[in-house]
């Protein structure tokens, strides 16, 4: 049950952990998708260049915000999902 007085008194840091490594993995994931089609349709694979592994997350801040992204079902539904993660974290154990 939910505190409401101090909602953050009941989070715990292995919650904050689980949460923050599924977005960092869907952050990852966009930002590679991103850079894997961007080169592909210049004809280059992505083993030909070298990207550091901190460009991919900001890469994917292009996936995130853009309203093709958005607009799409997959990205509304993976909005709730993440909101949902961030409501059961913060207010529950």
């Amino acid at each position: 049950m939910p505190n409401k007085d101090k909602p953050w008194c009941d989070l715990s840091l292995p919650s904050l952990g689980s949460v923050g490594f599924i977005v960092a993995a869907y952050l990852y994931l966009a930002g590679w998708s991103n850079c894997y089609w961007f080169l592909k349709y210049f004809g280059i694979s992505i083993n030909a260049v070298s990207i550091q592994f901190y460009y991919v997350f900001i890469y994917s801040i292009h996936v995130i915000f853009s309203w093709r992204t958005l607009k799409t079902e997959s990205g509304l539904l993976l909005c709730v999902i993440i909101l949902s993660v961030f409501y059961v974290a913060f207010f529950y154990r």
